[in-house]
């Protein structure tokens, strides 16, 4: 029970500190919305893990 608070712990308190710093720092970055903005904003962070998973595959084998 202890360690599924602590694993929950570790993903809520890093999740609501980077909800925090966007909703405060968002605003000063001055982005225009746009297409392009917002589908670079949701494709970004899935290309990453892909890149990230991919190279540690092909280190394994």
């Amino acid at each position: 029970m202890a360690a599924s608070l602590v694993f929950l712990l570790k993903i809520l308190v890093p999740s609501l500190l980077i909800s925090i710093a966007i909703r405060r720092l968002a605003p000063s970055l001055g982005l225009v919305g746009s297409d392009l903005n917002a589908t670079v904003a949701i494709l970004v962070p899935s290309v990453i893990v892909a890149i990230v998973l991919g190279l540690r595959g092909w280190k394994s084998t």
